[in-house]
């Protein structure tokens, strides 16, 4: 007989206990594992989630009975999300109740009521059957292996590789899922795989009402497809056959909070336990999913016709006469081309890294940069709305020409975003027609240059879009990001620029040498794939190895240095005690160093296993009121 139920309860980051719970006559026949419940926690009433029954506890005379069983028809999650729940809290250092809350979508997880389970709007629909192209491209896949790398060497084809994929999964009764690394393209995935059949929708930014008819959908049916951001991983689909993860080297893939997954790791852990396909596809494929493949662990397939690599001219901005304290945005080169496209009435895209239109203020007399009051950010101007914009936090305060350390009367504005780019296209050339892309609308009317930061990239239809040329403003403020992955995040975001200009790919550097040049010109993907693997290699950094980072945090500086070097003291002690293949390095101060008024401190670890370590990190982070956050093979910032 059920008697008492573990639950777990989301209470705090550090609370990684469960409580027992008195059961209810009422409740005992329909309580499960994974079901929700409300229960009495001190004063209030709190959802919890119940992982385990007993027949007795060492508190059986203190308990309290649990208020109600929210899901009397049954769990809202299968034994694959539980067992995923159980996963997230055990690599990633989070509480179990954190687990559960990470693979419940946000509306459902919110409901203090019952969640129906009857599905709504289910129309009839037929599964169109596939083409002979379609069944051809099927042919190509590797049969020995499940998982696929997919290179789209022409933009948009990989998608026909999908839906031929999707068709073939669903006409064995087996369920798909599909993921997007934004819900501005869902619309897209949706255009695109036309299958016959109604796509569920799942994402934390859809109406609570879909996303619940969507969740019960795949819980109850089979032969589903599908569609989501990063959430819809953890979709209840009962007979998953296929899963695909578009443009897998996003960063949006990665959860910001704790518990820190990648989506990859949990797609390949739902792909092995149920033996379904496996798709990481992308105009460029990350070192990650290419490692795959370099292990022959994944097929790699190319999509579609290559293009015909566009003029790559490389602009060496050391050779630029800069007059002193100024910085040169537009080259001679530059400027003798955006003459030429005015005479020959062309169009241009300048892309420019940076928003804004200065990303640097400092004082003079006191030598010290301008910083958010809230973070140790730089804070960067805003001349289209006279603000000063916390980049990492987004504080907004009014310009002003005082240094607010010092009081000198003087500030000045260096560094350029977008709008100084701007400023300085129409200095020079007057006459010039200048448009600022935008996700949310066209452009009104004719224009000669358009200017774009990454938001271009963003769009679910980037290769809709055709230049006659352009223009990397600065190539450099991508390349020097202080990030491992910087180079090959930068690559991507050239490659796939090169591939929407039909004439010319200007990019002005100060770093000719560099060797991504070389890979850009031949659009040579594999080649610069394994030299970066090389560098990984020597300097062991993931995918190689994996890599932790532990942030401490506190109102206080010093109480955030205290709790990282006992951090690094008991993990020290620890690796040497066991003998662990691992690093560990001294806590630093992190980037930015104050955020949201948060000191912080880091500790790097890398490691491929941390065996008996793990138990004394563990300790470490989840212990009540640690302050102490775990990250793992951490996302670009």
């Amino acid at each position: 007989m059920k008697r008492i139920a573990e639950i777990a309860i989301p209470v705090s980051l550090a609370l990684d206990e469960t409580f027992d719970y008195r059961i209810p006559a009422r409740c005992r026949s329909n309580l499960a594992v994974g079901c929700r419940v409300r229960v009495p926690f001190g004063r209030r009433q709190l959802i919890g989630y119940v992982t385990a029954f007993k027949r007795t506890s060492p508190y059986e005379k203190k308990l309290k009975p649990l208020a109600e069983c929210l899901d009397p028809h049954g769990p809202l999650l299968n034994d694959r999300l539980i067992s995923l729940a159980h996963f997230l809290s055990r690599e990633y250092f989070c509480s179990l109740a954190q687990g559960f809350e990470t693979v419940l979508p946000r509306p459902l997880r919110m409901s203090m009521g019952h969640i129906a389970t009857t599905v709504s709007d289910d129309t009839p629909s037929s599964l169109n059957p596939l083409t002979q192209e379609e069944t051809a491209l099927l042919d190509r896949l590797d049969p020995p292996k499940n998982i696929y790398v997919v290179e789209d060497v022409s933009g948009n084809a990989r998608w026909k590789a999908y839906l031929a994929l999707v068709k073939s999964t669903l006409a064995q009764g087996k369920d798909v899922l599909v993921l997007v690394p934004d819900y501005a393209m869902i619309a897209h995935a949706r255009e695109q795989l036309k299958t016959g059949i109604a796509a569920c929708v799942i994402s934390s930014h859809e109406k609570p009402a879909v996303v619940r008819n969507s969740w019960t959908k795949a819980q109850q049916k089979t032969g589903v497809l599908v569609i989501g951001t990063r959430s819809a991983i953890f979709s209840p689909v009962r007979r998953p056959g296929l899963i695909i993860v578009d443009q897998e080297g996003h960063f949006a893939y990665r959860q910001q909070q704790v518990p820190n997954y990648h989506i990859r790791d949990i797609a390949l852990k739902i792909a092995q336990a149920e033996e379904a396909k496996l798709v990481f596809g992308a105009v460029v494929p990350s070192l990650e999913a290419f490692a795959l493949v370099e292990r022959q662990e994944a097929s790699l397939l190319s999509c579609g016709e290559p293009q015909t690599a566009p003029r790559i001219t490389i602009v060496d901005m050391q050779q630029e006469f800069v007059p002193k304290g100024h910085t040169k945005m537009v080259s001679k080169v530059l400027e003798f081309r955006v003459a030429e496209l005015l005479e020959k009435k062309e169009k241009m895209l300048f892309f420019v890294p940076q928003k804004g239109f200065s990303t640097f203020l400092y004082c003079p007399r006191c030598k010290k940069s301008v910083e958010c009051e809230r973070c140790s950010s730089p804070v960067a101007y805003y001349r289209s709305v006279k603000r000063l914009i916390c980049p990492a936090c987004h504080l907004e305060k009014e310009a002003r020409d005082i240094c607010p350390t010092c009081s000198a009367a003087y500030v000045r504005y260096s560094g350029f975003g977008i709008e100084k780019v701007e400023s300085e296209l129409r200095r020079l050339f007057p006459s010039v027609r200048v448009v600022q892309f935008s996700k949310t609308a066209e452009p009104a009317g004719s224009y000669d240059i358009m200017l774009a930061t990454q938001e271009i990239l963003e769009d679910p239809d980037v290769f809709r879009h055709s230049f006659d040329r352009i223009v990397l403003v600065s190539a450099d403020l991508m390349l020097g990001r202080p990030d491992f992955r910087a180079t090959e995040d930068a690559f991507r975001r050239f490659l796939t620029l090169s591939r929407i200009t039909k004439g010319e790919l200007i990019i002005q550097t100060k770093i000719p040498e560099h060797y991504v040049w070389g890979f850009l010109k031949t659009q040579d993907t594999a080649g610069f794939l394994k030299k970066e693997l090389e560098e990984r290699r020597e300097l062991k950094l993931p995918p190689v190895v994996r890599l932790g980072i532990l942030t401490t945090r506190a109102a206080a500086e010093p109480v955030a240095l205290s709790a990282a070097k006992r951090a690094f003291r008991i993990l020290k002690t620890s690796l040497k005690r066991h003998a662990t293949a691992a690093e560990i390095f001294e806590p630093q101060p992190a980037r930015p160093f104050k955020l949201r008024g948060n000191f912080r401190y880091q500790m790097l670890i890398k490691y491929k296993e941390l065996g008996e370590t793990e138990k004394a990190l563990r300790r470490i982070v989840c212990g009540r009121r640690s302050g102490v956050i775990a990250t793992f093979d951490p996302a670009r910032e």
